[in-house]
């Protein structure tokens, strides 16, 4: 709502312009009260002095308009209340069933084209570290037992794709049996992979925009409760069929092999959490389809609408808006970065590396993208205080290291355990000769910055306010723990070797999500604070407009 007046934006439930005290909406009667300003020196209740241009006291808030009624009678304005809406389920699926199948049948579309690249590059790497592909292997085998053999598919199919675009991590199981004779020996493993290529959620997120955008044109009421009802429908029926999809991903392959005697069967699967799943898609399709409801109200703003159709508003779009754009501009800085710096990163790689990575890095604009992506995700998410920790653990019999890899903002890169040997003791020493802790300390002033135009476009838009500054603050730390959380990995690999020895192999990369969730409230609460403060010493004529 605009004042008529001084064109100020106002909330739509306001009864005043909070900038010049104009009414702002009457009753619905044609004729109205007319209000003019009083002309006395004191203030009728109070009796303090005021000025003729004031519209209230400014000791107890006693209006000094002088209000002359009309014939009809004087009317209310502006009382707040709830629309009465008549929900019901089946009205609600029947809104929401066909943008859940088009977000599903686009979501389907875009990981098929980006599948067939991840396949030829799976089968690049295959053959760069066996020197011979699936199809040659299974054969070599098949004559060597005097049978035919099945060659193993990728182990990383579609429906792999597909999860782990909605961040559902694989868990692949292995199990091998000799029989010889009398006598049998098995040994087995299991490889857990747990974390989320934060490229990857492109894919199921513009399916689900563009789902909200569907929804949104067969419904064309623009309320909160509509946007929130039509968004957790769309999520629910989407997580329900990527759960049905869920029953049949996976790899699994058999073979059993007999040859004088001697039978060897071996076994290989992949499974999925079918809960984490379901939880993940709708949170993910709830969230994204929201922005696409917001975004096809005028197909030019996303959540700057929120200032518009619910309480705090602004303060929200300006929390997330802090995110997207800091974020956005850290993510383009790395992916150049790492751009300019690929023949080193590549020299670097093949020093260290146990394969031959020339198809890898065949392959430069795709693997900049997917590893600057992930890469400023880690980074940005350590900016504000946080920690993070590059661990290494073997346990076995034989061998028994525990070393890591942990960094701060205040203590910079530092071993711990048995990270002084090693591969964790080169990567420190290249942190360290390329002043890493520098350049870290050097990205902060991208948050802030973006923070600091937040409070400024707070206290410009309609006032500063502690509440509305805690709730911006509240919004952005809650994206930061979410990124921190999601751009972890973990590999751990469990094996049991025939003579039932087992050993544990675990490398992770995790930053403290909770450190980042208290570090960013407390970074976007400060910067906030002093953009608003900022916003006061504006000569006035360049604080007017939209924050």
């Amino acid at each position: 709502m605009y004042c008529k007046n001084c064109g100020k934006p106002n909330q739509d439930w306001s009864n005043y312009c909070i900038h010049d005290g104009t009414v702002l909406a009457l009753g619905t009667h044609e004729a109205v009260n007319s209000v003019t300003v009083t002309k006395r020196s004191f203030c009728p209740d109070c009796g303090n002095g005021a000025s003729e241009k004031d519209n209230y006291c400014r000791e107890c808030g006693q209006s000094l308009f002088a209000i002359k009624e009309n014939e009809c009678e004087v009317l209310p304005v502006n009382k707040i209340s709830l629309p009465k809406v008549a929900f019901s389920i089946p009205s609600l699926l029947k809104k929401v069933l066909i943008p859940a199948i088009i977000a599903f049948i686009i979501m389907l579309a875009l990981n098929v084209l980006s599948f067939r690249s991840i396949h030829s590059f799976y089968e690049e790497v295959f053959f760069s570290i066996f020197q011979v592909s699936p199809e040659h292997m299974a054969e070599e085998m098949g004559a060597m037992f005097d049978t035919t053999v099945e060659p193993p598919g990728p182990l990383i199919g579609l429906t792999d794709h597909i999860m782990l675009s909605h961040g559902v991590s694989p868990t692949y199981h292995m199990e091998l049996t000799n029989h010889v004779s009398s006598y049998t020996e098995s040994g087995g493993g299991e490889l857990s992979l747990k974390g989320t290529f934060v490229i990857l959620l492109l894919l199921p997120f513009i399916a689900l925009f563009a789902a909200g955008i569907v929804y949104r044109r067969k419904n064309e009421e623009v309320s909160l409760q509509n946007f929130l009802t039509g968004a957790m429908g769309i999520g629910l029926l989407y997580s329900l069929l990527l759960l049905i999809l869920s029953f049949f991903s996976g790899f699994n392959y058999k073979l059993d092999l007999s040859e004088a005697g001697e039978r060897i069967i071996f076994e290989i699967g992949t499974a999925y959490s079918f809960l984490h799943a379901f939880l993940k898609a709708f949170f993910l399709g709830t969230m994204v389809s929201f922005f696409g409801m917001l975004f096809s109200i005028d197909y030019r703003r996303v959540t700057r609408h929120l200032e518009k159709i619910g309480p705090y508003g602004n303060a929200v779009h300006q929390g997330f808006a802090a995110f997207v754009r800091g974020f956005f501009f850290f993510t383009l800085i790395m992916i150049l970065i790492l751009y300019n710096k690929m023949t080193d990163l590549k020299v670097m790689l093949l020093r260290y590396g146990a394969v031959d990575l020339d198809h890898f890095f065949d392959k430069t604009f795709q693997m900049v993208g997917y590893l600057g992506v992930q890469l400023s995700s880690i980074i940005y998410s350590l900016l504000p205080f946080s920690s993070l920790s590059l661990s290494n653990r073997i346990d076995s019999p034989y061998v028994n290291e525990n070393g890591e890899i942990l960094y701060s903002i205040f203590n910079g890169f530092r071993m711990d355990g048995d990270a002084s040997t090693g591969w964790l003791a080169d990567l420190h020493y290249f942190f360290n000769m390329f002043h890493f802790n520098v350049y870290l300390k050097l990205a902060l002033v991208i948050p802030i910055l973006f923070l600091l135009c937040a409070g400024f476009s707070m206290a410009k838009y309609n006032g500063f306010s502690i509440q509305k500054l805690a709730v911006a603050s509240l919004v952005y730390s809650l994206l930061m723990a979410g990124l921190a959380i999601i751009c972890g990995f973990e590999v751990e690999a469990v094996l049991d070797n025939f003579e039932g020895v087992r050993e544990t192999i675990l490398i992770a990369i995790t930053v403290n999500s909770l450190k980042v969730w208290l570090g960013s409230f407390i970074l976007a609460f400060a910067a906030g604070f002093a953009g608003s403060f900022i916003s006061r010493y504006i000569p006035g004529s360049l604080r007017e407009g939209k924050g």
